[in-house]
């Protein structure tokens, strides 16, 4: 079994469970200004939310032993620092 909890989109509360999302929680922030820009969202609902990793999980294996990092995607930014506490976890 595989499963993740993360805070996504507008911190919202996901849990995904075998590569499928099982639960989605309320946004906590209800407007995200480039999400609205890139996917014409207005406002963030539960609905939008799990619409947005069902896309990460297929679009590229996000939350799966399939995923794959590319950075040239506009919203690679995070990246280096999730790889480099990786790295930093790693070493210890």
């Amino acid at each position: 079994m595989d499963e993740h909890v993360i805070e996504a989109l507008g911190k919202t509360r996901v849990r995904v469970k075998d590569g499928k999302v099982v639960e989605v929680g309320e946004p906590k922030i209800d407007y995200c200004p480039i999400f609205d820009k890139y996917r014409g969202v207005k406002k963030l609902t539960p609905k939008t939310v799990k619409d947005n990793i069902e896309f990460r999980i297929n679009d590229f294996g996000m939350c799966t032993n399939d995923r794959t990092v590319r950075m040239k995607d506009f919203l690679s930014f995070g990246v280096s620092e999730i790889l480099n506490t990786l790295i930093v976890e790693d070493e210890n």
